[in-house]
């Protein structure tokens, strides 16, 4: 059973951005990377949807049409999004054809400290990372209208109730029920969710997670002068084949590779991960003191996974 995780600084800044998509991330309401009917890539905003066609403009005021029947699963996500926003009809959504890994890099860092209820609460806070990016996606629809900070509030609320958060933490049992709990008061229209919660997970495992518009919770432990402090949950990223992952947490974006490595206290190897000192995280002094994380030994990780998946047509909302 997992619990506890610590806040060691209170921040200033409510919701921040990986610093490596940053100015990309103020601009995703307007412009994001269109795929063309010739396979290559452009940087534009949706102008309008008509006669079985999208007009998209780029910021250098080129125009481009791209049929309908052309477009990848995930441009036609946000097509959608652009047509409940007009509230016009949606299109009918073909099969999921692969996923641009790169959009995990949009997923939006989210402050516990702010938002968070209780001191505990970092498990409802590394999902509230992945529900607000599925809102952008179009995976999801979150119900409380407002900017992102009202829906973050809204959201970290129903998780922590959801997942009986307390102030010493979430157990991995209740955050997996929790979260289906709360996909069933706040169903998706077109995907259902998978959840599933591993004890004896692998790197490579996690790395398959990893693929897709997947959630991945992961326990990692935190570290005091390197040795090992509490476990706290984190929304993980990315994990590359050579080991370099990144997960978000306590309103910043961390990335390192990860070390075989016998922490102090420990007789058992496992993973430390090496940080990259940036001095722009706001975390980057406690690093520099000997502050940074952990992962348990391989085959004996512990995640929880939600797999968005889409619906066959008859069961869809209408």
């Amino acid at each position: 059973m997992f619990r506890g995780c610590r806040i060691y600084l209170v921040m200033a800044l409510t919701l921040i951005v990986a610093e490596n998509c940053q100015a990309r991330m103020l601009i995703e309401k307007i412009y994001r990377e269109w795929t063309l009917e010739n396979g290559k890539s452009v940087m534009a905003k949706l102008d309008k949807v008509r006669d079985g066609k999208i007009s998209l403009e780029s910021r250098s005021k080129k125009k481009y049409t791209v049929p309908v029947s052309k477009l990848s699963y995930y441009d036609q996500l946000a097509v959608n999004k652009f047509l409940r926003d007009e509230k016009k009809a949606e299109l009918p959504l073909k099969n999921k054809d692969g996923f641009d890994s790169s959009l995990r890099l949009m997923i939006p860092t989210i402050n516990q400290s702010i938002f968070g209820r209780k001191k505990g609460s970092c498990v409802p806070n590394a999902f509230a990372h992945y529900v607000l990016w599925w809102n952008e996606l179009g995976i999801f629809q979150i119900p409380k209208k407002g900017d992102r900070i009202k829906q973050a509030e809204w959201i970290h609320k129903e998780l922590e109730q959801c997942f009986k958060t307390k102030s010493q933490g979430t157990s991995l049992k209740d955050a997996e029920a929790g979260v289906i709990k709360f996909f069933m008061e706040n169903p998706s229209e077109n995907y259902e969710m998978d959840v599933d919660l591993s004890f004896r997970g692998s790197l490579a495992d996690l790395r398959n997670h990893l693929k897709g518009p997947n959630a991945v919770i992961l326990v990692v432990n935190t570290l005091h002068k390197g040795k090992y402090d509490e476990g706290h949950g984190v929304c993980v990223v990315s994990l590359t084949d050579d080991n370099w992952i990144t997960f978000n947490t306590w309103g910043e974006q961390f990335t390192g590779r990860l070390v075989k490595s016998i922490l102090r206290g420990s007789k058992y190897p496992s993973y430390y991960i090496d940080l990259v000192e940036n001095p722009g995280n706001k975390y980057y002094q406690w690093i520099v003191d000997g502050g940074g994380f952990s992962l348990s030994p391989d085959k004996a990780m512990t995640y929880i996974t939600v797999e968005p998946k889409l619906k066959e047509k008859e069961t869809r909302s209408r």
